[in-house]
């Protein structure tokens, strides 16, 4: 692996990661945010709580947006925008995941 590629890779995943904590989670029903709550102190059962919902509706939304499709997405940000398909083309139909940068 090229240290370019591990770079872009990692940037990548740090820009996921603040999206997310950022990101509102309707589907948890939890009116604060998920970087909020992580500042909470451990003995906070509530906070906990609420943090186990937001983590299970983000893994069920994540279960619908194949990973082939975010690699997709990683390959057109690192300038390879002729890529159609990363892996199994049927899991690459709608093209790269958008919204990422």
């Amino acid at each position: 692996m090229t240290r370019p590629f591990v770079a872009a890779a990692a940037l990548a995943a740090v820009a996921l990661i603040t999206r997310a904590a950022e990101a509102e989670h309707p589907g948890a029903v939890v009116d604060e945010g998920q970087h909020e709550l992580s500042h909470e102190p451990n003995s906070n059962a509530a906070a906990h709580e609420k943090l186990t919902r937001i983590n299970a509706w983000r893994a069920g939304e994540f279960a619908h947006e194949p990973h082939n499709r975010l690699l997709l997405a990683i390959a057109h940000a690192m300038g390879h925008v002729s890529l159609e398909r990363f892996g199994n083309p049927d899991f690459c139909g709608l093209g790269p995941l958008a919204g990422l940068a």
